[in-house]
């Protein structure tokens, strides 16, 4: 199973924390993260 596809399976778990772990699969780094608030 590919990260991605566990991902789909747990929109319904958090979409923010799901949204997040997308943009960290993208390459987007944590910090950037902390930083959007």
């Amino acid at each position: 199973m590919s990260l991605e596809e566990d991902i789909e399976k747990s929109v319904d778990l958090d979409p923010f924390i799901t949204k997040g772990l997308r943009m960290v699969v993208d390459g987007v780094e944590p910090e950037v993260l902390k930083n959007a608030h």
